[in-house]
């Protein structure tokens, strides 16, 4: 399963290791995003899974929530920055 999220492009497989299903996720950073980790996230999931889809809708939910926490889009920082209604000093 491969989306883009957040800018970012994520590769999602899932798949049969010493018996256990485990899940991957890469994660690329696209380039019009700042991340403040290397440009490729890579992410694996070893946990009892009941399938493969199980594993797949982990993989894809840990993936988002780490762009949410690591990915910064531009102009994202000025606006959330100002969400109070925070101007800044009056001149």
């Amino acid at each position: 399963m491969d989306f883009e999220y957040g800018g970012c492009t994520v590769y999602i497989t899932a798949g049969i290791e010493n018996g256990k299903i485990v899940a991957q996720a890469r994660i690329e950073v696209t380039s019009d995003s700042v991340s403040s980790i290397d440009d490729t996230h890579d992410m694996e999931f070893h946990r009892d899974f009941v399938d493969e889809h199980e594993a797949i809708e982990f993989a894809r939910e840990r993936a988002m929530a780490w762009i949410d926490e690591h990915v910064e889009q531009p102009g994202q920082a000025q606006s959330e920055a100002h969400a109070d209604g925070y101007a800044g000093p009056i001149r």
